[in-house]
């Protein structure tokens, strides 16, 4: 009886290791190319309908899935620029490369009208004349995950 108590547990324990450590990654969060991942220190995480202003230019997250981050872009006041980007991917608006590292889709249950999500974006534009590149805002102060 007691051989049998520890099979049992030694299968438990070893089921629990594999799902801990060697699972595929949750929605949203795949692996990503060195290029990608070297973004990662200047990405902000950006919620969902929350505007983030930063260097002639402004984001807003407006749609958030398992699988990519839909976003209005404006640079220096032109027209805004709504583009789905897939996460580990990027895309070029405006001379700047938006690329989604992460995303976090919201959750259902809050009050009508709540809206939340999240995605990590990291935001590069070229250097205007005489000035520095100008990478996104640190995650400090930009829209924080809700839900």
């Amino acid at each position: 009886m007691a051989a049998a108590c520890v099979v049992v547990v030694a299968c438990v324990l070893g089921f629990g290791v594999w799902a801990l450590f060697m699972r595929p990654p949750s929605p949203g969060t795949p692996e990503l190319s060195p290029e990608v991942e070297a973004l990662r220190e200047e990405a902000g995480t950006y919620g969902l309908q929350r505007p983030v202003h930063a260097q002639g230019w402004t984001l807003v997250l407006t749609e958030v899935d398992s699988e990519a981050a839909r976003v209005s872009f404006v640079r220096e006041g032109a027209s805004a620029i709504e583009v789905s980007v897939e996460v580990g991917s990027s895309q070029t608006v405006a001379d700047c490369t938006i690329t989604v590292l992460e995303s976090y889709p919201g959750r259902s249950g809050g009050r009508p009208g709540d809206v939340s999500g999240s995605a990590l974006i990291a935001v590069r534009c070229p250097a205007p004349e005489g000035g520095s590149g100008s990478p996104a805002p640190s995650g400090e102060g930009v829209g924080a995950p809700t839900g």
